[in-house]
């Protein structure tokens, strides 16, 4: 995997190039040279065959007209003819043709007689020549002799014998065959090849490199016996031969084309000398043309990496300037756009960031007032709760004297006039409490608002991070859309087939591009999404602080309904000591009277303790709440801080 980001773009466009160049090339002039190589071969095959066929046609010209000859005169000849009507006979034919060397006529009983005249020796019996017995033999049709060399002329020659119809005897005409003999070693098959004739039993008659009478090579035999017409290859004395042959049907002959293997080499070397030319010189117009493409790609590459380099570094006042209508200039386009995105986006969040920042100082400053208030309503509460307890007190040594009243009148006397001191200093402190908690109902509303105030803050705040949760949405969905069109350009470059590998490798590097602002922006949404979770958590601390702090009315409100109906008793219980005062011979007929309105009040002091421990109780925990939403403001106040040094890395 790293080896293949190592291989930079250009390298991987030139070998894409001299791929497309080179493989085509060397395929299509090797397919050619092949082609051209097998066609010469087929064209030479067909040359060969042809000069085959001709000398095959050129035999039986030249036979055939013998045969008909001879078939003229075993019907017109017979044992009624003199001897100088068949010599002038054979003399007339011998005029006009050529070709014959003589014409023979043996019959039983009678002189020899050959024109033109030949002097044989006494002990030679023309009955038992092989032409004599040969039509003998076949007595039907002429029949071709196997040539031999004339004992008169020193030449290849052959005969056409046949029976004549009275039976009387065999015509035979021998012909010259140097005719056939010469041309035969004319013909040139190919550039050094040669022509042949063999008889049926495969021995040379005419051949320019062998001697006539030669026995064939076996292999020859092997091929040829039994087969009219064909070809095959041989290597004889370390050269390859291809041979054509082609039986002659009248005269059973082989008719012998060899055509040399080299020949047909030295005709394909020149093609692929040529095809190797033409090659070169392709592969270097498509290099003069194409590397100029390369460039003309990767310049636009190069200021597209630079710039994104420069991007990733946090320098978002960097602009591609590519003039182009092409790809490459939509591409620098949409970056420019995507560019312009990001510098709002973050000038927004900067904004945000401030204001973020000011509202957390805000918070803190007004959390640590609250805890301020809330320390000296706990101050206020500890002190009411240590009168309550006082009161307590007092009302238990009330409920003494009152059982002491009604054994001594003169002790109740004076127990009532302390009672009537006791009474009034727990009016005086009544008061006081009541005071105390009207005043720690009006600090706790005040508390309730300012816990509002923040709680209204903060989820303007949560507001704006879904604000930028929103642009940075935005962001995201223009890098998919980036991604996309790079998805579809490696679409388009694929369609073009070989053409657009190149292009397809630009796509990619555009698609990586994207995923690289996708993932940047991915990591903003989450550092919004962070901000968001943390702004819920302190909404959502200020909504239970601000829940607290109301119940913390109301426990408050219900504890100066609790003070205002103390006073009142301690109203009352004045009043009933200064009658006893007045009237302390009607004491002791009150004395329950004044026993059970003393337990009222002993009651009715130690719900007033309880209740005031509750206060106490309450505004802790609401103390314990102010603290905790403190902390919050102090995690709010970090968060808006980090938020400012992020946005501060990039330049705009």
């Amino acid at each position: 995997m790293n080896n293949r980001r190592s291989i930079s773009v250009k390298v991987r466009l030139i070998l894409t190039f001299i791929f497309i160049l080179f493989v085509p090339s060397i395929a299509i002039g090797s397919i050619s040279y092949i082609n051209a190589s097998k066609e010469f071969q087929s064209e030479l095959s067909n040359s060969a065959m042809q000069q085959v066929e001709q000398l095959d046609t050129l035999i039986t010209k030249e036979i055939r007209p013998v045969i008909e000859q001879a078939k003229y005169y075993r019907t017109i000849i017979s044992s009624h003819w003199t001897e100088k009507e068949i010599i002038k006979e054979l003399d007339k034919y011998n005029r006009i043709e050529e070709r014959v060397e003589s014409v023979t006529i043996a019959q039983p009983g009678r002189n020899l007689l050959r024109n033109p005249y030949y002097s044989y020796d006494d002990d030679y019996d023309p009955f038992t020549r092989p032409w004599y017995t040969g039509a003998m033999d076949n007595p039907e049709e002429p029949v071709i002799i196997d040539p031999y060399i004339s004992s008169a002329t020193g030449q290849l020659t052959m005969s056409v014998a046949s029976v004549l119809n009275d039976g009387s005897g065999v015509v035979s005409i021998d012909i010259n065959l140097e005719t056939i003999v010469g041309l035969t070693k004319a013909i040139k098959v190919g550039e050094s090849g040669y022509a042949s004739i063999m008889d049926a039993n495969q021995t040379y008659l005419a051949d320019s490199t062998i001697e006539n009478g030669t026995q064939a090579n076996e292999r020859y035999s092997t091929h040829m016996s039994g087969n009219v017409i064909g070809n095959f290859e041989i290597n004889e004395d370390g050269v390859d031969k291809q041979i054509f042959y082609k039986q002659n049907e009248l005269t059973g002959w082989y008719v012998v084309g060899t055509l040399m293997k080299e020949d047909v080499s030295a005709a394909t070397n020149s093609i692929l000398k040529v095809t190797s030319i033409v090659l070169l010189i392709s592969i270097v117009i498509g290099f003069l043309i194409g590397y100029p493409i390369i460039r003309s790609i990767l310049r636009p590459l190069r200021l597209l990496g630079e710039s994104a380099v420069r991007i990733g570094e946090g320098d978002l006042r960097e602009k591609i300037d590519l003039k182009k209508d092409d790809e490459f200039g939509k591409l620098a386009n949409i970056f420019n756009k995507m560019v312009d995105s990001l510098q709002t986006v973050i000038r927004q969040v900067s904004e945000q960031s401030n204001t973020l920042a000011a509202s957390s100082e805000e918070l803190t400053a007004s959390t640590v007032e609250n805890q301020k208030a809330t320390n000296q309503i706990v101050d206020s509460i500890q002190q009411f709760a240590s009168g309550a307890e006082q009161q307590s007190v007092a009302a238990n040594h009330s409920s003494q004297a009152t059982q002491e009243m009604q054994t001594n009148i003169r002790v109740i006397s004076e127990k009532a006039d302390n009672a009537t001191n006791k009474v009034k200093q727990a009016l005086q402190e009544v008061q006081l409490g009541d005071e105390t908690i009207h005043k720690a109902v009006e600090q706790m509303q005040s508390i309730n608002l300012s816990v509002q105030s923040i709680e209204g803050a903060v989820t303007n705040l949560g507001k704006r991070s879904a604000d930028i949760g929103n642009i940075v949405e935005t962001i995201k969905q223009i890098a998919d859309q980036t991604n996309l069109l790079s998805l579809n350009a490696a679409i388009e470059a694929a369609r073009a087939g070989e053409a657009g590998k190149g292009f397809a490798v630009v796509a990619d590097e555009v698609r990586k591009l994207a995923e690289q602002s996708s993932k940047a922006t991915t990591q903003i949404a989450d550092i919004i999404t962070h901000i968001q979770i943390e702004t819920e958590q302190a909404v959502n601390t200020m909504a239970a602080g601000t829940a607290e702090v109301s119940k913390g009315i109301d426990v408050m409100n219900e504890a100066g309904q609790k003070f205002s109906s103390i006073r009142e008793n301690v109203i009352e219980v004045s009043n009933e000591v200064e009658e006893v005062s007045v009237a302390t011979g009607a004491m002791s007929h009150h004395a329950n009277l004044v026993a059970d309105a003393t337990d009222i009040v002993q009651e009715l002091s130690q719900t007033n303790l309880a209740s005031v421990q509750n206060i106490s109780a309450s505004t802790e925990e609401q103390l314990a709440s102010m603290e905790e939403i403190a902390a919050s403001a102090d995690e709010l106040a970090i968060m808006a801080e980090r938020l400012k040094q992020t946005v501060q890395q990039f330049k705009y």
